[in-house]
């Protein structure tokens, strides 16, 4: 968060107004780099932000996840930015629970649920909970089944509707974890070879 030089000055997240014709993430990435010295324009994704609507105007807070906390940040503009610092939510929240008026958090507080919830919902693991169960018990020989590559081959070599139905389930539910499988398939194989292991 940023800090002016001013004695009543509050933390806040670098902004500034959007320029004529700026979309609003140029408009995010030049004021960063303007008030932190850091280059968040590799990594800023549009569709990652959080908006509240002040008044007439949205404002939005771009998240930039995995900058390390020994980035080191300065003001490329005088006069304008006294400190940058980096704040754990926790302490935003405390401070304002006790009145704590040394660390004014005016402009971040409306923006703190929202952090909270966007950080929870990327902290949460891939689990077989999550992904799509088959509607019926599996065969014993497709539970031993386990990778995409697998899967397929013994959809295609089958001849049975019900393993052919529950295969085709399986592989929806792997989804984004087929190109993995496909990939740790070839690495066990090097691996055998390599190890000579049947």
């Amino acid at each position: 968060m940023v800090r002016g030089y001013s004695s009543r000055a509050t933390w806040g997240f670098p902004k500034g107004k959007i320029a004529k014709e700026e979309l609003p993430a140029d408009c995010a990435a030049r004021e960063v780099l303007e008030e932190v010295g850091f280059d968040i324009g590799p990594c800023l994704q549009e569709g990652e932000f959080l908006q509240i609507d002040e008044g007439k105007q949205p404002v939005r807070l771009y998240l930039i996840p995995n900058i390390s906390e020994e980035t080191s940040f300065a003001p490329q503009t005088r006069g304008e930015i006294g400190d940058i610092r980096w704040h754990r939510i926790a302490d935003i929240l405390k401070s304002n629970k006790t009145g704590d008026t040394s660390d004014r958090y005016f402009n971040v507080l409306p923006f703190v649920n929202m952090l909270r919830a966007w950080i929870r919902k990327r902290k949460e693991p891939l689990n077989a909970k999550a992904l799509p169960r088959p509607s019926r018990p599996l065969p014993p020989k497709v539970q031993r089944v386990g990778s995409a590559p697998q899967l397929k081959r013994k959809e295609q070599e089958s001849t049975d509707p019900q393993t052919v139905s529950h295969l085709k389930e399986i592989r929806a539910a792997l989804g984004p974890l087929a190109s993995f499988t496909i990939d740790l398939d070839r690495l066990i194989k090097v691996f055998r070879a390599n190890y000579k292991i049947d």
